[in-house]
């Protein structure tokens, strides 16, 4: 069962499940927005040690799972379990993660006729956005700016190296991008990797633009966009951003249009370089990116809309929608560990950094009430 059902969800009484263990600052944010807007949901924990428990929504842990590894019949009876011990008629699983994701994708119909809700793609069109090579095609067909491409391993450096798909063909292990910039990094590349389960393109300078949506089943889309400033190396999470202009240029409305073209509706983060004025596609991730909680702050209706159209009527309909706050930053701090480094910087220095942390850090995405004990475990790791 879609999101856009013809199902009268209105009538449904329904929570949410909830994954944690990955994408956690995803999960916090959904938490906070569901306890805000007393939205019922429900915690499968990853084990014991699942940063959930260092947060105030630790009480809405169901269960604590036994292995990293998911199972449709488990996963399935966990959701039953929940619907009968909470007189629900549905649950409904957030789209957290990608392997959580393309695991719901697989088992879908388990758990759909069962009743429950994955408000996901279909299939075939997940892996097309997902994957970066196929994004990358649709891109290109439709008029909207991909990096230039290689026909093999380029000699020249700087390069990207980018999977053509979500995991090995060979070897089964997901796959990663490596933006490689010297000879070790390059070497490091050929030594772990299969050359044949990646594709290769020209590296793109220029700010880092993400472009937010909801793209709706009943024309009520919403658009926003942040320029991160700082980000994990290789392609990591981002550590820092702002508030962009690009969902006010035409770009914006490109691709919501090739979106809605191929009949997709839902949560969707779009990559882009910007470069002396012209945008270029990096990426997209068709699932709850990891600084959500950036449009949460800002008052963009992106999550409540999404809850709207799946039957969560919780929300108050005449709140009218916040113009965003230009001064307000995302931060997480708790990304600047050692494995994150060397940090890459976007249009913006160490000295802007430096500048700019105590406006930062009251923006922290861990360092308030109902996460201060989870930012405090952050920050000692980094001592």
């Amino acid at each position: 069962m879609s999101p856009n059902s013809s199902t009268d969800c209105h009538r449904l009484n329904q929570a949410v499940l909830v994954f944690s263990g990955f994408n956690i600052r995803a999960v916090v944010a959904f938490c906070r927005f569901a306890t805000r807007w007393k939205i019922p949901f429900h915690i499968v924990a990853v084990s014991e040690n699942d940063p959930i428990f260092q947060t105030a929504y630790a009480k809405h842990v169901f269960l604590i799972r036994d292995s990293s590894e998911l199972c449709d019949k488990q996963v399935l009876k966990w959701m039953n379990e929940i619907r009968t011990l909470n007189r629900l008629d549905r649950v409904v699983v957030l789209p957290t993660s990608e392997y959580l994701n393309r695991f719901l994708l697989l088992h879908r119909s388990t758990f759909e006729d069962a009743g429950h809700v994955i408000p996901l793609a279909e299939s075939s069109l997940y892996d097309q956005l997902s994957d970066k090579k196929s994004f990358a095609e649709i891109c290109q067909k439709h008029g909207l700016g991909i990096p230039r491409e290689f026909d093999s391993q380029p000699v020249q450096l700087p390069f990207v190296a980018k999977p053509l798909r979500y995991a090995s063909t060979k070897t089964g292990k997901q796959l990663k991008p490596w933006l490689i910039t010297n000879e070790d990094e390059q070497a490091e590349f050929q030594g772990k990797e299969v050359e044949a389960d990646f594709f290769f393109q020209e590296y793109v300078q220029g700010k880092s633009i993400y472009l937010l949506y909801y793209v709706s089943s009943t024309d009520s889309d919403v658009c926003f966009s942040q320029e991160n400033l700082i980000q994990q190396s290789n392609g990591g999470s981002i550590v820092a951003a702002r508030t962009a202009d690009a969902h006010f240029a035409p770009v914006a409305d490109d691709y919501l249009k090739m979106l809605k073209s191929l009949g997709f509706h839902g949560v969707i983060m779009v990559e882009l370089k910007q470069t002396n004025g012209q945008y270029t596609m990096i990426e997209s991730n068709p699932r709850f990116w990891g600084p959500i909680q950036f449009v949460i702050d800002q008052g963009v209706p992106i999550v409540r809309q999404f809850m709207t159209e799946l039957g969560f009527d919780n929300m108050s309909k005449c709140q009218t929608v916040p113009v965003p706050n230009q001064d307000l930053l995302y931060f997480w701090s708790g990304g600047i560990s050692e494995a994150a480094q060397p940090l890459a910087f976007h249009n913006y220095t160490p000295d802007n950094f430096s500048n700019d942390y105590p406006m930062l850090i009251c923006n922290d995405v861990f360092l308030r009430d109902d996460t201060i004990e989870l930012y405090a475990q952050e920050f000692r790791k980094q001592q």
